[in-house]
């Protein structure tokens, strides 16, 4: 009987319990349909007012809406869902965070309570509708918006449009997009939006036959692009469009986007020809603003004299399209000094300085509801007078108009001149302001400086990617050097090399800090074993090569110091504390860092420091992100000691006595060389003492010495040896091979965890001969079993790779400077630095 009672029981609460879930979902249908009824209704009785829908919900609902928000995320988290829901859901998730966040703003702005920071720029004043629901919003668009660009198509027609002329924001856009800023992403599973990149600019160009009135190829060409890609997406289909993006700045955009219904009444349709009366529909379609670039930059335009110098009330010139404009010259063309109206300029009268002495500018629509003098007259910090008949302005979601333009009604352009005379001086010093402050959303951004860079180095990898996949000898004009064509084995990729070359030479620019005091910074030693580390802060201090003085274009930046002259002054003999040294590295950076942003927003990572002392990797250890990040020119490349050869770069080590490298040259042919292998030298470091042990004046072919006799000379024994042995010593790097190199002696390395200089480009194995520590004992055997052909070939070789080890004064292409400079610059090809912000 209890049983009975208690599956009773539990039917009715099922029941029950089913009943009010039921009505939850049906209240909660009629009630988004009764809000978007409702929003609706208000969009048409308010036509001035075109708030984005999902904003104007956000602003019109309470706080207990956020209940609704987690109702519709539970709702669509539903079990048995497939890959492509769960992509769906990840995406409506992300928005739903974002609505959230908005909401929130919302409710702050209500309570007066203080903006979030931002580095760039804070929105504030009467000319947004609510600038905290913009600034959060606009963060949350950098934080998530991702926008799906279709591959799909061929330029000119796809993928490019015009950057100049009136149509120049298609252009502008598109190609921001191909560019593939911040918002782009290349896996459509991410996107909340899709980008179709087609120009119906270029496609007027290029299909419409003048005076045919027939605009069919237009739209069927947009017609077959939809087909394409819903056929192979299944983006368009999931949507019905609705996440689908067109941009159209030409007058046509509207009609030709109706070959496709679901495009024109579904998708995202971003128009200058922003026309309610022609479908535009605020609720999903956005205005774009018209500008006209003859020359593709606003250098310029921008600006104009304050309003106590502007002697003219109002101004229009332009050709007599449409019936607002007829009205206009019919009112006031050439009658009034006051409201300067023209239908053509005369010659003596500059437009840009009419614009920029008037206090208003009319901008009236012409065969089109959008007109170029709206953007014209806030880059010259003139009001707009806007006089139009179903024009949806740009950015009316965010921005109030009425704040910084003045609204004349079509059938009040004869009152013109009293509306504006009515307009108090303190109120149009209050709009020009205004019309100053929203100048910055009409501007299109110029690339910040890494994105710049970013584009250049993009370039150039593109082209030596092009130049390495070449097999054939390097035949053709463009390949062929004025000075030096590199050819032969000795290169890893002579196609490549020459390339990069080029390249460097183009587009490479070096800043150097200026902060820092003689002797220590900007000098260093020119004439000892670290002679490169002064030759090279020399050359790059003269600036006859690669150094910019504008920061703002550099590749990277050149801190230069010289680690020589610290220990020199710093460092107190046999106390074994290199501390100060370190501190003054530390210092240093802490000082650029403070005065400059560039360290900061790399962490280091395109900012370059030289040391040929055995002490430069331990004076970076003091500052991580140099250690770690920054690209560091060392003689000691040691894999062992942290040099890490993917940013790092190994620097030749040269004993000048003298400072010049000319008695060095040269030797005896080979024939003449009557010494098998060669080397003199202290007993430093456990590699020259197994050396030493195993062949110390030992054998008349293998001549080793650890001092060399006074009858013999040192620069006689390396021209007149076949190989010169090349042991490290305390450190990996040694003279030695440069020194065989110069006297055209085959150098044989020993050594462990060397990195060889310019090892990205040269074939060390051509030219040189590599033995292992272990091997050692077996140096005789190891050089008499290279035959003699080999041996001519890689003594050539060694003669022909001498270029890249000279330094000249002045400077030769491809000489060390040049070679220690491309390696710095392939280091900085290998990097992506991102604005962090």
């Amino acid at each position: 009987m209890y049983e009975y009672l208690h599956f009773i029981f539990c039917l009715y609460i099922m029941v029950n319990l089913f009943s009010f879930c039921l009505f939850l979902i049906i209240a909660h249908m009629l009630m988004i349909n009764l809000h978007y009824k409702k929003t609706a209704k208000f969009r048409q009785k308010n036509t001035h007012k075109y708030y984005v829908y999902g904003l104007h919900y956000l602003q019109t609902n309470t706080p207990s809406d956020l209940v609704e928000n987690l109702w519709v995320f539970f709702y669509t988290y539903k079990n048995g869902r497939n890959e492509k829901d769960k992509k769906m859901e990840r995406i409506e998730a992300d928005l739903i965070r974002a609505r959230l966040q908005i909401k929130d703003a919302i409710i702050k702005s209500r309570t007066s309570q203080p903006f979030n920071k931002d580095a760039d720029y804070v929105p504030k004043g009467e000319i947004y509708r609510n600038a905290y629901v913009f600034q959060r919003s606009y963060k949350e668009m950098e934080r998530v918006f991702k926008i799906y660009v279709y591959e799909e198509g061929e330029a000119p027609i796809f993928h490019n449009g015009p950057c100049r002329s009136i149509y120049s924001t298609e252009g502008r856009f598109i190609n921001e997009m191909e560019i593939g800023n911040r918002f782009r992403t290349r896996d459509p599973n991410k996107a909340h939006v899709y980008f179709m990149p087609f120009s119906v600019v270029v496609m007027v160009q290029y299909l419409y036959e003048q005076g045919a009135n027939d605009m069919n190829a237009i739209g069927n060409t947009i017609a077959d692009y939809v087909d394409t890609i819903s056929r192979k997406h299944p983006y368009w289909n999931r949507s019905l469009g609705s996440d689908h993006l067109m941009l159209s700045c030409h007058d046509w955009g509207p009609y030709t986007s109706s070959y496709v219904p679901l495009l024109f009444k579904n998708s995202i349709r971003v128009l200058c020809n922003a026309n309610t009366s022609e479908g535009f529909n605020p609720l999903k379609d956005a205005a774009l603003p018209e500008i006209n670039l003859k020359t593709g930059e606003i250098t310029g335009l921008l600006g104009g004299p304050p309003p106590s110098e502007r002697s003219v009330l109002a101004f229009f010139a332009g050709g007599s399209h449409g019936h607002i404009r007829h009205l206009l010259f019919e009112q006031w063309k050439e009658k009034d000094p006051d409201i300067r109206v023209y239908e053509k300029l005369p010659s003596h009268i500059s437009y840009e300085w009419m614009l920029k002495n008037s206090k208003f500018c009319l901008c009236p629509s012409g065969y089109e509801v959008a007109s170029p003098r709206v953007v014209e007259a806030i880059y010259a910090e003139c009001v707009p007078v806007l006089i139009s008949d179903s024009y949806v302005l740009p950015f009316s979601d965010v921005l109030n108009w009425k704040k910084f333009s003045v609204v004349v009604a079509v059938e009040d352009i004869g009152n013109i001149k009293n509306i504006l005379m009515g307009i108090s001086t303190a109120k149009y010093l209050k709009m020009q302001k205004r019309v100053k402050q929203v100048q910055r959303h009409f501007v299109k951004k110029e690339h910040d400086r890494l994105e710049r860079i970013e584009q250049v180095l993009a370039k150039a990898r593109f082209s030596i990617k092009e130049a390495a996949s070449r097999t054939h000898n390097l035949s053709s004009n463009q390949e062929h050097d004025s000075d030096f064509t590199p050819q032969g084995p000795i290169y890893k990729n002579a196609h490549a090399f020459l390339r990069s070359y080029q390249e460097m030479e183009r587009v490479f620019k070096i800043y150097v800090y200026e902060e820092g005091e003689m002797p220590i910074f900007h000098n260093g030693p020119c004439g000892s074993i670290y002679s490169t580390e002064g030759n090279f802060i020399y050359e790059i201090e003269k600036g006859s090569f690669y150094r910019t003085k504008n920061k703002e274009e550099a590749h990277v930046f050149f801190m230069p110091f010289s680690v020589v002259v610290m220990v020199q002054y710093l460092y107190e003999d046999g106390s074994k504390d290199r501390g100060a040294i370190s501190e003054i590295v530390a210092d240093y950076i802490q000082t650029i860092s403070s005065k400059h942003p560039f360290w900061n927003v790399s962490l280091g990572a395109d900012h370059v420091m030289l040391s040929c002392h055995d002490w430069g990797p331990y004076s970076t250890k003091s500052v991580p992100n140099l250690f770690t990040n920054s690209i560091r020119v060392f003689c000691n490349a040691n894999t062992s000691e942290g040099f890490n050869p993917l940013k790092d770069v190994s620097l030749p080590e040269i004993n000048l006595n003298t400072g010049d490298t000319k008695s060095l040259f040269g030797g005896s042919p080979p024939e003449k060389r009557s010494v098998l292998a060669f080397f003199a030298g202290g007993l430093h470091g456990h590699i020259r003492h197994i050396l030493l042990g195993h062949w110390k004046e030992k054998d008349p072919d293998v001549r080793v010495y650890e001092k060399l006799p006074l009858d013999i000379s040192y620069e006689w024994m390396l021209k007149n040896s076949k190989f010169c042995l090349c042991p490290s010593g305390y450190e990996v790097a040694s003279p030695r091979v440069v020194e065989a190199i110069y006297a055209e002696c085959v150098p044989v390395l020993i050594s462990d965890g060397y990195v060889l200089p310019f090892s990205d480009v040269l074939n060390w194995k051509k030219f040189s001969v590599v033995v292992a520590v272990e091997d050692i004992g077996n140096i005789k055997k190891i050089l008499m079993g290279i035959s003699k052909a080999k041996y001519l070939k890689m003594q050539r070789r060694v003669k022909q790779v001498r270029r890249h080890f000279v330094m000249n004064g002045p400077t030769k292409r491809f000489d060390l400077f040049h070679m220690i400079v491309h390696s710095i610059w392939l280091r900085r090809l290998n990097m992506i630095i991102l604005n962090r912000g």
